[in-house]
């Protein structure tokens, strides 16, 4: 009974011990500077990478900027920056696909060369009858080398302008679409009506006008396409509308390395990155290991250890030597929730294609909020606390007449390097005085177990004694 009245009493003097001497947690875990440009009173402020690693939200929550006294000041967060598009028209070589070919089908006797690129140089007819007047072909052969050659990055093909010379009481043209990339096998590409025809109760001169053939936004661009037009009408120019799409932004991207997972017998056909921080991708860049390798990959995505996996992308990459040049997959691009564990699989069909890591290159939209410099400066950002609740406001709250995208044109504001918060040596009774309720809470929870457990020290104490006591006579 002695030894257990002694370790209660330890127990007990252990706790009380933890509750006075434990280092005071900081609020948060780590601040930066804030550099102001400009004496306007609201400004626009970029968040790194490290930024996001340190905190402790998905929503990002945990954010504040503080004047210099540490009081928070009144921000909102920017929405995502708005998409500009933009297009451009790319003329489209021509040839008159030879008449012959209407009825001869796919095998009809048409010669087409081409030069080392590929480059359409000539379409003749390689039978007896002869074709058709150019300016009249009921078929035309389309050479898109140059459009694949001049799309940029972001770009597609959105659809093909058709011109035709039109009689003054217009006319009606039905075009069918073909694509190919050999000149041999031939595969649906779309249809549309053509119209140029006089308006009808409009201004004098006016005219309806449909001269666009839609493209499938979900396929490459093909080397040739063939047009078939009905009726056969004076073609005069084709050209291809190129759109363009772009942030007002740029994307933040760093370089990263998806680490692998061996599996039983030591295959490798996993490999994850955890990014440290919650952050929502909008692009991904794989680098293969090795050349001529093509492989399919599944990426997955989740927020913590804890969850389970969420399918994001399924594409396929490839580094292949051709024609003397290298050819690398372009990047996936991606519009997803921000998570920290991201994680590539191969298809079941897929060949291996090593156990190193793959590099990559990961892009993403740098969250940005917008602030008030109220109070005195120097201004910092804190960042890092789990149990922090939102404070931020909307945007038309905190900017009068807030137009969208205005948050934008704000001067911009510059962030120092993001540094671990030192905890402060605080007494016992400025650490209460600073406590949450929750943490308050939680203390007394301790201090009731620290009584609990000094009464049964007592009473092992006291039972001892009368276990001890002689006997009454």
């Amino acid at each position: 009974m002695k030894r257990l009245a002694s370790l209660a009493g330890g127990a007990v003097l252990v706790l009380c011990v933890t509750a006075v001497a434990a280092p005071a947690v900081p609020e948060f875990a780590a601040q930066a500077s804030v550099q102001l440009h400009s004496d306007d009173g609201l400004h626009r402020l970029v968040l790194p990478l490290a930024v996001l690693q340190r905190s402790q939200r998905q929503d990002l929550a945990d954010v504040r900027v503080l004047s210099a006294n540490g009081a928070p000041v009144p921000m909102a967060w920017a929405e995502p920056p708005p998409t500009q598009t933009s297009t451009r028209l790319v003329a489209v070589p021509r040839f008159a696909w030879p008449a012959v070919a209407a009825t001869a089908g796919r095998h009809a006797p048409v010669k087409v060369r081409v030069d080392a690129q590929g480059a359409v140089v000539q379409v003749e007819t390689a039978s007896s009858v002869a074709p058709a007047p150019p300016t009249v072909a009921a078929q035309w052969l389309l050479d898109l080398n140059r459009v694949r050659r001049e799309l940029g990055a972001g770009e597609r093909l959105l659809a093909l302008r058709v011109d035709w010379q039109t009689p003054a009481e217009g006319s009606t043209v039905h075009a069918v679409l073909e694509a190919s990339d050999d000149l041999q096998q031939w595969r649906p590409a779309g249809d549309a009506l053509l119209l140029d025809a006089p308006g009808v109760g409009g201004a004098a001169g006016e005219r309806l006008s449909v001269r666009r053939i839609l493209m499938p936004s979900d396929t490459s661009v093909p080397k040739y396409l063939r047009l078939r037009l009905d009726p056969a009408v004076p073609l005069q120019r084709v050209d291809a509308e190129l759109q363009g799409r772009s942030d007002s932004a740029a994307l933040d991207s760093a370089q990263v390395r998806f680490e692998p997972v061996p599996a039983e017998g030591g295959a490798v056909r996993e490999w994850v990155l955890d990014l440290q921080g919650s952050v929502a991708l909008r692009r991904l860049q794989l680098e293969l290991p090795q050349r001529n390798t093509v492989a399919s990959f599944q990426l997955d995505r989740r927020a913590e250890t804890r969850d389970s996996w969420q399918p994001v992308a399924s594409f396929t990459s490839y580094w292949l030597l051709r024609d003397g040049r290298e050819l690398r997959a372009p990047g996936v691009d991606l519009s997803v929730p921000p998570s920290r564990y991201w994680r590539l699989r191969l298809s079941a069909r897929s060949p291996d294609v090593g156990a190193q890591a793959l590099p990559s290159t990961v892009h993403w939209q740098a969250p940005q909020l917008v602030f008030a410099a109220r109070g005195e400066p120097p201004f910092s950002l804190q960042v890092g606390k789990a149990h922090a609740g939102p404070q931020d406001v909307s945007l038309a709250q905190l900017i009068p007449g807030y137009r969208t995208g205005e948050e934008f044109t704000l001067p911009a504001a510059t962030l120092g390097e993001v540094q671990a918060v030192t905890p402060p040596s605080l007494s016992l009774t400025e650490r209460l005085s600073r406590s949450t309720p929750a943490e308050r809470r939680r203390w007394a929870l301790w201090a009731v177990l620290a009584v609990a457990v000094g009464l049964l020290a007592w009473l092992a104490r006291r039972l001892m004694r009368e276990m001890n006591a002689p006997p009454p006579p």
